[in-house]
């Protein structure tokens, strides 16, 4: 049987919804691509996850990635000593005067990978990372196992947006025991995203 098209998905989000007028054919199909969004942050998938290279010029505290449909990082190497960066604090990290050398912390501000120390000289780096999605033109890139989920979780969005929140939370449910019954891989909170490095202070 040939995959859902954004069509199917809208008139099986029709019937979870109740077919209620008040949630319009566009609202639907903001509420899609947000759950589109939410399973692609939940859960692992292969088919957005991928690798690119990057540089680090002579003298320069950034690293330019080649590839440019960047969501988040998940690991950064040195493609030249094989070393790892670890996630640093932005506010530490410029807070002294960068020394020349080989990087060992980074963080990622404005979309910019800056860090700790300058190079020495211009270093490739290894990065995977995780691909920003588009809007559902015609299927998503995900698995169709998670087809299902889309319809739930924006079902459970349009509820919640109407404040029918008793049923929202049930639509929320239903997801959790499809999410046990076929082993959905969660994905772990080791993402790098925008911003990341900042951490509240309390005073």
């Amino acid at each position: 049987m040939a995959r859902r098209l954004l069509a199917d998905f809208d008139a099986e989000l029709l019937l979870r919804l109740a077919n209620r007028n008040d949630i319009t054919s566009g609202m639907r199909t903001r509420f899609l691509n947000d759950a589109y969004r939410w399973a692609c942050v939940s859960y692992k998938h292969p088919e957005i996850e991928a690798e690119t290279t990057g540089v680090q010029a002579l003298a320069a505290d950034v690293i330019t990635p080649v590839a440019t449909d960047i969501w988040w990082y998940e690991t950064i190497q040195n493609s030249d000593t094989g070393r790892v960066l670890s996630i640093g604090d932005k506010d530490i990290i410029e807070n002294v005067i960068k020394q020349t050398g080989d990087a060992v912390r980074f963080y990622w501000w404005a979309s910019r990978l800056r860090t700790d120390r300058k190079a020495a000289a211009a270093t490739n780096f290894a990065l995977w990372y995780v691909k920003k999605v588009p809007e559902i033109a015609t299927s998503p890139l995900i698995d169709e196992l998670f087809d299902p989920i889309l319809i739930m979780k924006a079902a459970s969005i349009g509820l919640s947006t109407v404040r029918d929140f008793k049923e929202s939370a049930l639509v929320n449910s239903e997801i959790d025991k499809y999410t046990q019954m076929w082993s959905l891989p969660k994905r772990e909170s080791k993402k790098v995203m925008t911003g990341a490095a900042m951490k509240p202070r309390l005073r």
